[in-house]
């Protein structure tokens, strides 16, 4: 099974070749360079797997979707500031027999994009846990902060619109990682790609 510390791994190791690439970065932002802030629109398929309990820990896993936003800025040809916020509804249940717990997350993730077709971006920010169950401690609580690292492309479908299919990885703290097959829909001011 994939296991956590090693999609860790992977994540720093993602971020240390992002640094390097960035410090090959061309030039500025210019006309037709994909200038514009975009915003896009992220639905998206994923796998999730989490960890509970300390003294008897049990694994569950959960296929679902989530949905939510980006906010896309450039600062250079191949180089972009990405605001993404996701909320996963579905819903990961306590698999111990006789607790009645589950949470949903939203995570807030901020990151660099590097390329165009094809870019990777890493990312951190928090994850926010939404408790639910007559066993549940909490109502919403910081669940830790997570590392994630897509990869993508975007591809023009005409006038201001593009969509980016991407993959992107998730690793939180507490012993969960999903996996997101996503489909961003973007849209970017006219002239401005």
């Amino acid at each position: 099974m994939f296991a956590p510390r090693t999609a860790c791994l992977v994540v720093v190791f993602a971020l240390t070749a992002s640094v390097n690439l960035f410090a090959q970065q061309e030039s500025p932002i210019s006309q037709g360079d994909r200038a514009g802030v975009a915003v896009r629109l992220v639905p998206g398929i994923l796998y999730g797997h989490a960890s509970f309990g300390d003294d008897d820990p049990e694994s569950t896993e959960e296929f679902g979707f989530n949905i939510g936003g980006q906010l896309w800025v450039p600062m250079s040809r191949s180089l972009a500031f990405v605001l993404q916020g996701l909320w996963q509804p579905t819903e990961v249940e306590n698999p111990h027999e006789f607790i009645d717990e589950a949470f949903s997350a939203f995570y807030l993730l901020v990151g660099l994009e590097f390329g165009n077709a094809p870019y990777v971006r890493p990312s951190v920010g928090p994850v926010f846990l939404s408790w639910s169950g007559a066993d549940a401690s909490e109502g919403t609580e910081l669940g830790g902060f997570v590392l994630g690292f897509a990869v993508g492309s975007e591809l023009p479908l005409g006038g201001p619109f593009h969509i980016s299919p991407e993959l992107e990885l998730r690793v939180a703290p507490f012993e969960a990682y999903g996996v997101a097959l996503q489909v961003p829909i973007g849209w970017r001011p006219a002239g401005q790609r």
